[in-house]
């Protein structure tokens, strides 16, 4: 139900007996053509009576507003618009009865703060759907607002979202804002003034005829020469003249102010309440006296109903006396609304009116009512007017009680301002964050209100500036212990606020371990707390107090079940989600994904419910984004984070958009999405201006990230050290710990070994109490990482099988600092040694690894390609029966053929089509591309991307191709000069024992494809394995080993026996380690290879060294 404060600021005046000024109508109509109508005049020029006069007349739908100077707080002014009454039916004369109340509009909480332009788009759009196609929102005594107020740009706003054939009509004593200069200069914004408001002649005649129809030409004339068309002069002058039984004669004793120096613009309008006061005087000394008695017992009202009226004054004809001073006065009017009429003194007069009691009834008469009528405006809710006039009596006592009664639920609509307004009527108020340099209990000690004053200043200060809200607490908690030492509710609900401060200024979290230390002391001398509200709340700060400051508390675990237990109970969604949403963090960051799950379920199911509110949204998916980041979806990461994010910028939420942001980037840079991950770091950035330090810091950690990503070591180096600093100067453990792994990855980069190894042992110092197993996970990963930079392989080993037992056991898939290329390297380490190969497959396939230089042979590609020694496809692990012979087979064999990689569209299609034409080449390759896709279950293998085709290697492994990579890499390492170093001779080793693995016969041997390219690759391939065998058997020989050298060479001539020299090669190895025997079995089967070949005759090398031989022994015979 609209509330009766509500009802008395959005109920239009009645306008019964008003004159219709159709001069103004016509003109507001042509007005209205620009979406904006400002009408602006002096006090008493009747602007008010203008404005709900037409839109009665014109029987307009609309939404009235009186604003007051308590609406400058624009929590405030939203808060009126979605508590008003919405017009069902056009506006007429009658009364209208309660017309329904709004529904689904947001308040202006604090969530909403950081994008106020943003609120103001969405609330508006959902006001002016419930207003309907045409509607004019009135805006009258805008002038009450102060310069400062959010108000105006939220007008502008809303002004430049009305529809067509809406407008904004506002009455203001000044002219439009500097937030409609724009709108004024694109002319949607058009000026009613003075000279347009001024009574004209006739007007003024038709006023004064209405009320004394006697009046000849004569005195019409005379009584517009002297108000001027002024309108409340013309009124105040008829009713005093009415009352004295005089017409027009000079007033006597008139103020000479009122003649002197008068604009020639305004008249006696530039001095309104002067003129007013002289003129109201003479009118109310002819008033009967319980019609006086009303007027000035009732004038500290703002507005006056029958019961109030007659609770203070005592009369018991009081609706009648209303009735009939509304029917006598053009000043006062009425407005009626479902809890009855309402009257309502011009502004003038009831400035007169009240200095008029203070003279007439006397400085103690004038408390009193003023008392009264704080009393009465406190019972209808009005706070803001009972505070000013307590505090205008001196009644602080009262003005404190009201704080303490109505803070909280004030607070809870997002009126901030409005609370700290009444605050600051208590003096010593606005000094108190002066005297921070003091003591708190000096401070304390000198503040003579209660404790809770000062708890509702820092709670109105809590969201825009937490700094100041954290020292109000500290004096708040001071004031408890030395005033109000039996408070315990208020000692532990400011240590609950105070944490929560630090929390929103995320600038130094050591100061959370005072506050921490409080709650233990409080709780220690007594665990049971009596009050839902306050156990909720201090459940949810001491938890993210712990989990930011102390993540190796053992008591997190229990505050966390406390947190979710407590805030079932209380009605404030706000703090329920936050329990959700701060357990979740903690189970994601701890791996506890399943229980995760479940929180997401139970959020997604509240958010269900209708009228749910963006900030629930929001944090529903910050949740969501950051388990799915964790979980590696990067799909439905991304989801999650465009949702809120766009949940954010329609609505002006941006509690979690950071957050969300991180998680997005996360997730983006762990699945290779460099340019996602760009976009959403640009996005971050433009954060960064307003963004908390430890905030800064995530930027920072994610930009080092994705520089390291890119090899760009100096700028990740850079970028971590200001995340490092910053997150150890916040004095957040987990963050530092995060940054201090990541230091020692780069600090190995660049070969550093005693700083990686100073920021491992920091880190392990922080985690180790924690019991974390995902940081662990992340830790040790990176740490096999290292050890393999450095060479240092028992270690890694030790390290990599410690990780992957973790990851495998709770099903870890990503971390921070996910580096691709160092986790491929990590996995293939982890099949060739025979480490949790099942685990090791799902994070390969899952992540889609690609693989390092060299893969070993069980490396899970989905799809797998043999073409050395025959065709073969495999699929998940089982044979494909294809025919070879069909066409997206043979497309396939000469893709690969061609090198799989930039094979240009034309030269493959001419290749399978030579004798037909081009374009229906193309169009067959194109139909027998979407076949082969179909056959491997891929549609991303193949592509084509300007005309050239690419086979994805990362999804489909071929074999000829990798033996190529291998060639690539054995060429690069002997090319690089004799290898001297351990590391160097077991790549040398790794590398011919994958050709061995690889190199199985010739390329696509018995395919029977007769085609040029493919006999071109057969032979390159067979000319690469020659160079390759004998360099590495070379190398291998150098270094002494040569058995293994002579292994290598019979290897060679088992896959390709007519490669004569290899053979050559294998013969002269042995006979120079005095091995001439074991040379002739190598001769004897080359031989017999090339006769098998069809080859009669041997060459003249050949020949010669098997002379050599038979010099050396004698067993080779014919």
């Amino acid at each position: 139900m609209t509330r009766p404060s509500t009802l008395a600021k959005t109920t239009p005046p009645s306008c019964e007996d008003v004159v219709a000024r159709e001069r103004l109508f016509e003109l507001l109509d042509q007005k209205r053509r620009a979406p904006v109508v400002w009408v602006d005049g002096p006090p008493g020029s009747g602007k008010t009576t203008l404005l709900a006069s037409y839109v009665a007349a014109r029987g307009m739908t609309a939404l009235w507003y009186q604003i007051d100077r308590g609406d400058s707080d624009l929590a405030s002014f939203y808060y009126v618009l979605a508590d008003a009454p919405r017009a069902e039916t056009k506006a007429t004369d009658e009364s209208p009865d309660e017309r329904g109340v709004a529904t689904g509009l947001p308040l202006f909480t604090s969530e909403y703060h950081a994008d106020a332009p943003a609120f103001a788009r969405s609330f508006f759009q959902a006001l002016f759907d419930q207003l309907g196609a045409s509607f004019a929102l009135v805006l009258d005594n805008y002038h009450e607002l102060t310069p400062r107020s959010g108000v105006h740009e939220a007008l502008r706003e809303a002004a430049q979202m009305l529809p067509p054939g809406c407008n904004l009509i506002v009455g203001s004593r000044g002219p439009p804002p500097p937030a409609l200069v724009r709108m004024r200069a694109n002319r949607q914004v058009e000026l009613i003034g003075w000279a347009d408001l001024k009574l004209s002649p006739d007007e003024s005649g038709s006023i004064a005829s209405r009320w004394h129809p006697s009046l000849d030409l004569t005195m019409l004339a005379r009584l517009y020469q002297v108000t001027e068309g002024w309108a409340a002069a013309l009124v105040l002058t008829l009713e005093q003249q009415m009352a004295d039984g005089l017409w027009l004669t000079a007033p006597s004793g008139a103020p000479e102010d009122l003649q002197d120096d008068l604009p020639d613009d305004l008249g006696i309008a530039a001095k309104p309440q002067l003129v007013f006061d002289y003129l109201a005087g003479e009118l109310l000394d002819g008033l009967p006296e319980p019609l006086t008695d009303l007027l000035l017992k009732t004038a500290f009202l703002p507005d006056i109903t029958a019961p109030m009226a007659g609770e203070l004054t005592g009369i018991v004809q009081a609706s009648e006396l209303l009735a009939q001073l509304h029917r006598t006065n053009q000043l006062i009017s009425v407005k009626r609304g479902s809890d009855g009429a309402r009257y309502q003194c011009h502004p003038l007069l009831q400035e007169f009116l009240r200095q008029r009691a203070r003279a007439v009834l006397g400085e103690t008469n004038c408390q009193a009512l003023q008392r009264a009528s704080a009393n009465l405006l406190e019972a209808e809710n009005r706070i803001t007017e009972a505070a000013a006039l307590y505090a205008e009596i001196g009644d602080l006592e009262s003005v404190q009680d009201l704080v303490i009664s109505h803070a909280a639920t004030v607070l809870a609509q997002g009126r901030a301002e409005t609370v700290e307004a009444w605050i600051g009527l208590l003096p010593g108020a606005a000094q108190l964050l002066h005297e921070a340099w003091q003591p708190d209990q000096v401070v304390a000690q000198r503040w003579p209100y209660s404790p809770w004053s000062i708890f509702w200043l820092a709670t109105c200060r809590l969201q825009r500036a937490p700094g100041d809200a954290r020292r109000l607490y500290e004096l708040a908690l001071a004031a408890f212990e030395l005033r109000q030492p039996d408070d315990r509710r208020g000692r532990l609900l400011t240590c609950s606020a105070a944490m929560d401060a630090i929390i929103y200024e995320l600038d130094d979290l050591s100061q959370l371990e005072r506050w921490i230390a409080v709650v233990d002391s409080e709780l220690e001398r007594d665990p049971h707390i009596d009050d839902a509200e306050t156990r909720a709340r201090l459940s949810v700060s001491m938890l993210i107090a712990l989990v930011f400051r102390r993540p190796q508390a053992a008591s997190i675990a229990s505050w966390a079940e406390r947190a979710l237990l407590e805030t079932q109970s209380i009605d404030d969604t706000n703090v329920r989600m936050s329990a959700q949403l701060l357990v979740a963090i903690n189970l994601n960051y701890t791996g506890q994904f399943s229980r995760v799950r479940r929180f997401i379920d139970e959020l997604q199911a509240m958010c269900e419910r209708p009228h749910v509110s963006p900030l629930v949204l929001t944090t529903l998916k910050a949740v969501e984004s950051m388990y799915f980041m964790l979980t590696a979806d990067h799909e439905r990461c991304s989801r999650a984070v465009e949702a809120g994010i766009e949940i954010g910028r329609h609505s002006g939420v941006h509690v979690w958009s950071f957050h969300l942001l991180s998680n997005g980037v996360a997730g983006a840079l762990g699945a290779g999405d460099l340019a996602a991950a760009d976009e959403l770091l640009l996005k971050m950035g433009e954060f960064a201006a307003s963004a908390r330090r430890l905030d800064r810091a995530g930027l920072h950690y994610f930009q080092a990230w994705r520089a390291a990503l890119d090899g760009r070591t100096e700028l990740a180096l850079e970028a971590q050290q200001r995340a490092l600093s910053l997150s150890s100067e916040v004095g957040c453990p987990f963050y530092e710990a995060l940054c201090r792994v990541a230091m020692a990855d780069l600090m190995a980069g660049v070969g550093d070994r005693r700083a990686v190894f100073r920021h491992l042992r920091l880190a392990r110092r922080i985690m180790r109490p924690v019991q974390n197993k995902w940081f662990e996970f992340m830790g040790f990963m990176v740490f096999a990482s290292i050890c393999e930079q450095l060479g240092r392989r028992r270690l890694m080993m030790l390290a990599l099988r410690h990780a992957l037992a973790i990851g495998r056991e709770l099903g870890f898939r990503h971390f921070l600092w996910w580096q691709p290329a160092h986790v491929s390297r990590l996995c293939a380490v982890a099949l060739t040694e025979g480490l949790e190969r099942d685990f090791v497959c799902e994070l390969i396939q899952q992540r889609r690894l690609a693989p390092p230089p060299m893969p070993p042979s069980d490396w899970p590609w989905p799809i797998r390609v043999r073409t050395l020694g025959g065709f073969q496809i495999e699929r998940d692990g089982e044979t494909l029966r294809v025919n070879r012979a069909q066409k997206p087979m043979l497309l396939l064999q000469l893709l690969i053929a061609m090198g799989g990689r930039d094979v240009p569209e034309q030269a493959l299609a001419a290749a399978l089509w030579p004798n037909v034409d081009a374009s229906y080449a193309r169009n067959s390759l194109n139909t027998n591309l979407s076949r082969l896709r179909k056959l491997l279950g891929d549609d991303q293998v193949v592509s084509i991307t300007g005309g050239l085709i690419q086979l994805d290697t990362k999804r489909c492994w071929v074999d000829s191709l990798a033996l190529t990579e291998v060639f690539e890499r054995v060429d690069g390492l002997l090319g690089a000069g004799p290898v001297e170093d351990l590391s160097g001779w077991n790549r040398l080793e790794a590398a011919a024992a994958r050709i061995g693995d690889l190199y199985q016969g010739a390329f696509l041997a018995g395919s029977g494809l007769d085609l040029a390219v493919v006999e071109a690759r057969r032979e390159a391939l067979r000319d690469a394995l020659i160079v390759s065998v004998l360099g590495l058997a070379a190398e291998i020989e150098r270094s002494g080993n040569v058995d293994q050298a002579c292994a290598l060479l019979r290897r060679g001539l088992i896959v390709e026996p007519l490669a004569e020299p290899i053979c050559i090669a294998l013969v002269e190895l042995l006979l120079r380690h005095g091995r001439a025997r074991a040379a002739a079995g190598p001769l004897r089967d080359h031989v017999r290879a090339l006769r098998s070949a069809g080859v009669q005759a041997r060459s003249a090398l050949m020949d010669a060294l098997y002379a050599r031989v038979i010099e050396q022994t004698d067993l080779i015979r014919e």
